[in-house]
């Protein structure tokens, strides 16, 4: 650990040399990759490869000769500030008898050549001289962590749907969420620490689990170089943070109005006066689905309160009837409502709520001023038990 720590803090020296070197240069580099395989019990005929640049998607492969294998990455990388991925592969993408960590490696492009040496295995892979990749690795590496535990996770979730164990599904979903947002704190730290690091605005960009708190999020950004906030992945995360801190805890809650499952126009300010959960769900969403027993516990003890619960379904108008039929079997006696849009993009209560991952929730005041956001039925009930005296 205190190696990797040591790595990243002296990396950022490296790059800006390594900027300046090209700057000096004031020409374009071509960027390719040269391989080589050693020390395989298995001969390997092919190299597949995909990634993505401009828009521009590419998937080929390379011929293996002499246990080595070269070939040109179509694009320039110069200038960006947003990494490139490149996926190499020992086997097809078509191909899944192999599980994918041991016949599959993502690595960051650098312009020029990019030496790859895999030894044994294939997935036992390394990068000497590419050190924004090699810090990227180092990233991952913390992170898989969290998600090989998460693997675990979910398969007992499954064992507890069939069992239709909903206390234990919850549970276990709760563990989940947690370990995504431990690896979501490795890539918000990176960032906070190396904001002049190529990897700043992708991992910061990347470091939200669930929803952006502009409490946190804005001063990292701020401290992220010009050139990265000025770029256009810079700008768009930077209205994507103006977006949060309208919806934040202390914000009035964006007035709509939606239908019912029996085709009524229901709106928001019709619930004045009430503390109000404002709850995104979908009938194909497994966790939404999840938390619907414990939301079911909460309405019936506060319920007769001054408190309700407003679900909003994000199921398109394809889906109406998925929408009606997970009413009726999660049982759910409060306000539903659903816009029916024909993709979540036009949805424009999702949108105003800044809504793109599901569950989330709002909890609203009697004065429609936004008091909590994403709050667990378990912290849900407390903060409630607080207010309901």
């Amino acid at each position: 650990m205190h190696t990797n720590m040591y790595t990243i803090m002296k990396a950022p020296l490296i790059y800006l040399s390594a900027c300046l070197l090209l700057s000096a240069q004031g020409r374009t580099q071509s960027t390719s990759i040269q391989g080589r395989l050693q020390h395989f019990n298995q001969e390997i005929s092919y190299i597949y490869y995909s990634y993505t640049l401009d828009g521009h998607s590419v998937n080929d492969s390379a011929q293996v000769s002499n246990d080595q294998y070269a070939f040109e990455i179509k694009g320039e990388l110069q200038a960006r500030q947003l990494p490139v991925f490149l996926t190499l592969r020992s086997r097809s993408f078509e191909d899944r008898t192999q599980p994918r960590r041991s016949i599959e490696k993502t690595i960051v492009l650098q312009p020029g050549i990019n030496k790859v040496i895999s030894t044994d295995s294939f997935s036992n892979l390394t990068t000497p001289g590419l050190f924004i990749n090699n810090e990227y690795q180092q990233l991952e590496k913390r992170r898989t962590r969290y998600f090989e535990k998460q693997d675990t996770i979910f398969m007992a979730q499954r064992a507890a749907r069939q069992k239709k164990d909903t206390e234990k599904m919850y549970q276990l979903q709760w563990m989940a969420d947690s370990l995504n947002t431990a690896a979501a704190k490795i890539y918000e730290t990176y960032a906070d620490k190396h904001p002049e690091s190529p990897l700043a605005l992708y991992t910061l960009i990347n470091s939200i689990p669930i929803a952006i708190d502009p409490g946190i999020t804005e001063p990292i950004f701020d401290k992220l170089s010009a050139k990265a906030r000025n770029s256009v992945a810079g700008k768009e995360f930077y209205s994507r943070i103006l977006n949060a801190k309208k919806v934040a805890p202390g914000a009035m809650a964006p007035a709509f109005s939606l239908t019912n499952q029996e085709g009524e126009s229901v709106s928001l300010k019709a619930f004045k006066g009430k503390y109000v959960l404002l709850d995104f769900w979908a009938s194909w969403c497994l966790p939404c689905r999840i938390q619907n027993p414990s939301l079911k516990t909460i309405f019936n003890e506060y319920g007769d309160k001054n408190f309700t619960i407003i679900s909003i379904s994000l199921d398109r108008n394809s889906q109406k009837e998925n929408w009606i039929n997970a009413i009726k079997q999660d049982q759910l006696t409060w306000t539903q409502l659903c816009g029916l849009f024909s993709n979540l993009e036009d949805n424009i209560v999702a949108a105003a709520y800044d809504v793109k991952i599901i569950p989330q929730n709002f909890l609203i005041d009697p004065s429609g001023k936004i008091i909590a956001r994403n709050l667990d039925t378990r912290a849900l009930a407390v903060r409630l038990k607080g207010l309901l005296k």
